[in-house]
């Protein structure tokens, strides 16, 4: 037995005061005791309390005695005492080899201070602003720390499946669990049911009533795990524990409920005395859903921000749309976008985008005065937030020049955000008010940041766009220099051989002309001798058998077998023939030395038909009828034409290019109809090149067109190109047509175009002016020349 001294002293405490030893037997009692345990000390000294008190078993009390005697470490913690309904605050703690224990009876002012740190505890928990679950998750273990309850559980109302969900859970620790078991099972947090170390779980259907009747709900689930079907009773257990349900309502709005294991049956007084925390868990949920949607808006108006700026790759319609949607969504009059062009001690801000109120006639836009920039360029710099509420009670002496600037600026209040690309470019997105003041929330500041963060990442692709693209235009220019300088090489080389074919064609022609006229102009002069003496002999003839009609029988024989008479009749004509063959020729050697034109290289006033005729004439022999070609029937228009400035020989290979096509164009044509006799007796297909000439202004226009068989666009879209031909190996170089354009629109500033479809034929028309146009207008189109003559004729 325990001697304790000043028992006197123990006798005169009002709390409950005894002494067990590690069987739980009493060793000591006060007065107090006696009173409470209605036993005398004699009753009860040597005897175990959780065999005198059945009801004190298994309650918290046992767990805290076993705790302390297994840990040798003082408890302290509140017991509600059923037998006398009431709550008391005991204490535990080891002395010598027995604990002493000590009830202090809690009156309801106690019970009531109880409450309200309780409400304090959840208040705090609450305004922390921590996500649903980890803040519901701290109130069930707040909950389960009160003596009477064992576990703690609340549901939250889903609003995608409108029903309730289990949330969290808390259960109490016992002194026969470790700390591992408890731990092992509060990962299982979030399963709809979740049970404990000894089993006990909520059904679905009691939380169902719960939040359809929006009533509490009382309770004895209990330990077995058979349960009727469709029943909400449970089997008896060896331990009470009380099931208790509130729903947690918010101005009659469902937002979850609320599941207690009670060592006590719940009543109507204990929900009234829960009815302030149930409100307060309650509204934390609220907050939570509040706080998580407000979350999501912001994300959502971040994302759809973010989406907007990024959406283009061109920098000025990033930013102007960038501080447009900021505006707008901060609500603020307006907001404008700087650079910050950092200068060794000289920086400079320039604003480069804004948006303002429509009323607003101030514009922010320019260069900002140097001598005013060094708050805003410093935080630029330092990459640090500028906010101000209001400019007129921000302390000047950090920056007076600045504050000075901004109120000449219209300015009242503002936020500035800087900004860094990758690029080492320094910006900042700056949004301010005109009039009065405006407190910039850390909401604002947290979206404007996120925004801000976006929109580097969009002028960092900008600027990596602008450059791809620079780098990919320089390479396509640099591309189409070389095939622009490889094609005027392939026309230059065309040119070359071509000139030097149609050189030395031209002197050869020469030559042959040359020489041919000499033996021409010598039978020429001769024929007219010729003639002469062959009338004087005939003559002479004539008068002999006039005088003599009857000569020598010899000569009467040598008469007939000659046929005097009709080599009288016939020399005439034969000589007069030769005089035709050799004009003929004579005629011939003219057009060579008229198409050569050697003695020409210079632009000199010619006869434009002339040239036409000359080249019809060398291409006579392809126009006359052959065997299955009908002849080609060359139809002539000619206008009346002055005599034209130009180079004559090349005008001329013009012409002999266009009509050879337009000759071996009809000769495809006759080939294919080779066979069908029919259509060569229609003389509606005659093979025909109708020649037109014509003055237009100062402009003479010849047009050159077939009957043949046309081509397609694609053709006639590359018949000026180089070496492009339709013609089979050996028989075309493709450089005619080529060479053709250059000697009309770059060497005479005419224009040189084709008008052509299937099966009805090709037309060349060929514009140039009669007189040469200056260098920089040669090469346009027709009409275009034409204008812009005509203009600085009327000037």
């Amino acid at each position: 037995m325990i001697h304790l001294e000043n028992n006197s002293i123990l006798d005169n405490f009002t709390d409950v005061f005894f002494v067990l030893d590690s069987r739980g037997r009493f060793t000591y009692l006060n007065i107090r005791a006696e009173q409470f345990f209605l036993c005398s000390r004699a009753e009860l000294i040597g005897k175990c309390i959780w065999d005198k008190f059945p009801t004190l078993a298994k309650t918290n009390l046992e767990q805290q005695y076993s705790l302390v005697k297994s840990s040798q470490v003082s408890v302290k913690f509140e017991e509600f005492y059923e037998p006398l309904g009431i709550w008391f605050e005991a204490s535990i703690f080891p002395y010598q080899e027995n604990f002493v224990v000590s009830w202090r009876d809690l009156s309801e002012c106690t019970q009531k201070s109880h409450l309200a740190r309780l409400q304090a505890k959840l208040t705090e928990i609450i305004a922390a602003g921590e996500s649903l679950t980890a803040t519901l998750q701290k109130c069930t273990e707040i909950i389960v720390n009160q003596p009477d309850i064992s576990r703690a559980e609340i549901w939250t109302y889903n609003l995608k499946e409108k029903q309730l969900q289990l949330t969290v859970f808390s259960e109490k620790v016992s002194a026969r669990e470790n700390q591992e078991d408890y731990n092992n099972r509060q990962n299982l947090n979030g399963d709809r049911k979740l049970s404990s170390s000894n089993n006990r779980c909520v059904d679905e259907n009691l939380i169902e009533i719960i939040a359809r009747t929006r009533e509490a709900y009382y309770g004895i689930p209990q330990q077995s795990q058979e349960r009727k079907k469709g029943s909400l009773s449970f089997d008896v257990s060896e331990e009470k524990s009380y099931f208790i349900g509130y729903p947690l309502l918010l101005e009659e709005k469902l937002v979850g409920a609320i599941a207690f294991w009670c060592d006590k049956p719940g009543n109507s007084q204990m929900e009234e005395t829960w009815s302030s925390l149930l409100k307060l868990i309650a509204i934390g949920i609220e907050r939570c859903w509040a706080k998580q949607a407000k979350a999501s808006h912001r994300e959502g108006l971040i994302f759809c921000l973010a989406n907007q700026i990024r959406n283009s790759l061109d920098l000025d319609t990033i930013l102007q749309t960038a501080v447009s949607e900021i505006r707008s969504l901060l609500q603020v009059n307006r907001c404008f976008y700087l650079w910050c062009w950092s200068k060794p001690n000289h920086p400079s801000l320039t604003i480069s985008h804004e948006a303002c109120d429509p009323e607003s006639k101030l514009s922010t836009i320019g260069d900002c005065p140097p001598q005013k920039l060094g708050l805003l360029a410093k935080t630029v710099t330092s990459n640090t937030i500028l906010c101000i509420d209001e400019i007129s009670n921000y302390s000047a002496k950090k920056d007076e020049e600045t504050i000075e600037l901004l109120t000449e600026l219209g300015i009242s209040s503002i936020l500035l955000l800087p900004l860094k690309t990758r690029a080492g470019h320094l910006g900042a997105i700056a949004c301010s008010n005109s009039e009065g003041k405006r407190v910039w929330k850390n909401e604002e500041i947290d979206i404007l940041q996120a925004v801000v963060d976006q929109l580097a990442i969009a002028i960092d692709q900008a600027e990596l766009f602008a450059q791809a693209r620079a780098t990919a235009l320089a390479a396509q220019t640099q591309a189409q220099q070389l095939q622009l300088t490889l094609q005027q090489l392939k026309q230059t080389q065309g040119q070359l051989i071509q000139n030097e074919k149609m050189s030395s064609l031209g002197q050869m022609i020469a030559g042959i002309a040359h020489e041919i006229n000499n033996p021409v102009n010598f039978i020429s002069g001769n024929l007219s001798c010729t003639s002469e003496y062959a009338e004087n002999a005939i003559a002479l003839l004539k008068l002999y058998q006039k005088h003599y009609p009857f000569p020598d029988p010899e000569i009467q024989q040598y008469v007939e077998d000659i046929d005097l008479e009709f080599l009288a009749e016939d020399l005439p004509k034969t000589i007069a023939s030769m005089h035709v063959g050799a004009n003929r020729i004579r005629e011939i050697v003219l057009s060579l030395r008229n198409f050569s034109r050697l003695d020409r290289a210079e632009m000199k006033p010619v006869d434009i038909h002339e040239g036409i005729e000359s080249t019809l004439l060398i291409l006579h022999n392809r126009l006359k009828e052959k065997a299955h070609q009908r002849e080609i029937q060359v139809i002539k228009e000619f206008g009346d034409l002055p005599k034209v400035e130009c180079y004559a020989g090349q005008l001329n290979q013009v012409l002999m290019n266009i009509l050879s096509n337009a000759i071996d164009a009809l000769e495809m044509t006759s080939d294919k109809q080779e066979s069908n006799l029919e259509i060569l007796s229609d003389s509606r297909l005659i093979p025909m090149i109708r020649l037109r000439t014509q003055l237009v202004e100062d402009w003479v226009r010849i047009s050159i067109a077939d009957n043949g068989p046309g081509m397609s666009e694609k053709i006639r879209d590359r018949i000026f190109d180089p070496f492009f031909t339709t013609k089979p190996v050996g028989k075309g170089t493709g450089l005619g047509l080529s060479i053709s354009y250059q000697i009309i629109v770059e060497k005479h500033g005419g224009s040189f175009e084709c008008i052509s479809a299937p099966g009805e034929g090709s037309e060349f028309i060929i514009q140039i002016p009669l007189t040469p146009l200056p260098e920089k207008m040669r090469g346009r189109s027709f009409e275009g020349a034409l204008g812009e003559f005509s203009e600085s004729e009327e000037g």
